[in-house]
């Protein structure tokens, strides 16, 4: 495996990282979707970075800095690219970013019922609050649960 960066996105890129948070976010789609009504979990993104193996973009995170936080969302994997690193990577992007900005943490929503909350915690981040997802239900229209998850920055 090539050395994994992490960088800023570059304009030229944009028909790449869309198939990577298309392929990246397929199979959560089984478990939510957005309501119809739109809406999201999160905030404008401010930057969005992504992660390269090589010269092959393999992962992206969009991120918002707030006063307390850098809100991190849209965090997806090319699914062949699983298990190697990548969204570790993209979080510690995201923590150097959040030191240079002088805010205490990392913050991110991720939905209980896709296995996420449990990545996030093996990255260090502690659950804050859950409740039924405002924007976000089951393919069946049913409820889903948000998670709210913060990262002290060290």
């Amino acid at each position: 495996m090539a050395e994994l960066i992490v960088r800023e996105f570059q304009e030229g890129e944009d028909a790449t990282r869309r198939a990577i948070v298309e392929l990246g976010t397929q199979e959560l789609r089984k478990t939510y979707q957005p309501r119809e009504s739109g809406g999201q979990c999160g905030c404008k993104p401010t930057g969005i970075l992504v992660a390269l193996n090589g010269d092959v973009l393999v992962g992206t995170a969009e991120y918002a800095k707030t006063a307390q936080s850098i809100y991190l969302q849209g965090v997806a994997v090319h699914p062949a690219h699983r298990g190697q690193g990548v969204c570790r990577a993209l979080v510690s992007k995201a923590e150097e970013i959040a030191q240079n900005a002088n805010v205490p943490s990392l913050a991110l929503c991720a939905i209980e019922e896709t296995g996420n909350v449990r990545i996030f915690e093996k990255l260090g981040f502690q659950v804050k609050r859950r409740s039924v997802a405002a924007n976000h239900v089951s393919p069946d229209g049913g409820p889903v649960t948000q998670v709210d998850m913060e990262r002290e920055i060290a």
